[in-house]
């Protein structure tokens, strides 16, 4: 669901209160002894807003505003002064190279405005680096191999090391003593390595190295490793929230540090349907506060 955002006025006045809310249950013994039940499991916010100036064309946008959402009827965004972002803050959630769901840690009732997750410092995006075209081959002069025909896919490996699908397969005729060659695939979003899987049949690709994207692959003079086959699905997506849930297709490996960097807003009604303006002079206006309480 899409939300409006409250409207920004130059005539927003200091100070900006904001109130944190709990609902405990408390029941006293005759002993005079205190039991209590937290009834909630996240707080409730308040924002008091006050506006010493407001134009006439301001006044009229704020009335508005308030009419389209039927008073306290309808929630909307609201860009919290000085809390509204965070940079470089881990996201919570245990990186052990299994576990896939983690949270960006905006607060209760928080909803997402912009957001860039990070690997280890390098961006990576929710859609994946997308799957790699198929492999340039070639090859050199070396080794004492007989004559051979390889069938090769390549793959992205992003930041958090997760590996997307395997491209199309491409095959060369390699002549006696000389070595496989295969040029590095173009740099995708987030795509920080690149692997490669050869085999001797169509389909039977297993994996051979893994380098740095702009790292070049040559065939070792020595047999290949075989073992690992290629992916046919993309594991370098993954989902981001509104309320800032992150959910991985590929957990990311263990050790691998998430971090994000973005924007949030709060998820918010007018406490109150009343509206109420102090006209000052002619065209000139003003709102003594405001009261906006977070949505669960």
């Amino acid at each position: 669901m899409s939300y409006k955002t409250f409207p920004t006025f130059q005539g927003v006045g200091w100070d900006i209160k904001k109130r944190v809310l709990w609902s405990t249950d408390v029941e006293t013994a005759a002993s005079g002894a205190e039991f209590r039940t937290g009834r909630w499991t996240a707080p409730v916010y308040e924002f008091d807003l006050s506006f010493a100036y407001l134009s006439q064309a301001d006044r009229d946008n704020l009335e508005s505003f308030q009419v389209g959402q039927f008073g306290n009827l309808t929630p909307f965004l609201l860009n919290a002064v000085n809390d509204n972002a965070q940079t470089n803050v881990a996201l919570t959630g245990s990186v052990d190279g299994v576990n896939k769901a983690f949270q960006i840690p905006i607060p209760a009732q928080g909803q997402l405005v912009t957001w860039q997750v990070y690997a280890n410092g390098t961006a990576i995006s929710s859609n994946g680096t997308g799957t790699p075209a198929s492999p340039t081959l070639g090859q050199v002069a070396g080794g004492a191999k007989a004559a051979r025909t390889y069938y090769v896919r390549i793959e992205y490996v992003d930041a958090a090391q997760g590996t997307s699908a395997a491209s199309a397969e491409a095959s060369l005729a390699v002549a006696a003593s000389s070595l496989l060659t295969i040029a590095s695939p173009a740099s995708a979003p987030g795509a920080t390595q690149w692997q490669v899987f050869i085999g001797t049949a169509a389909n039977g690709e297993t994996l051979a190295a893994t380098l740095s994207i702009g790292s070049s692959y040559t065939e070792p003079t020595g047999a290949l490793p075989s073992g690992v086959v290629y992916a046919t699905t993309d594991g370098t997506t993954f989902a981001v929230s509104n309320a800032g849930a992150v959910t991985f297709v590929q957990a990311p490996s263990s050790g691998i540090s998430l971090t994000w960097t973005g924007t949030y807003a709060y998820l918010v009604r007018f406490k109150d349907d009343t509206l109420e303006f102090n006209q000052m002079l002619s065209q000139f206006y003003e709102v003594q506060t405001i009261t906006f309480r977070t949505v669960r």
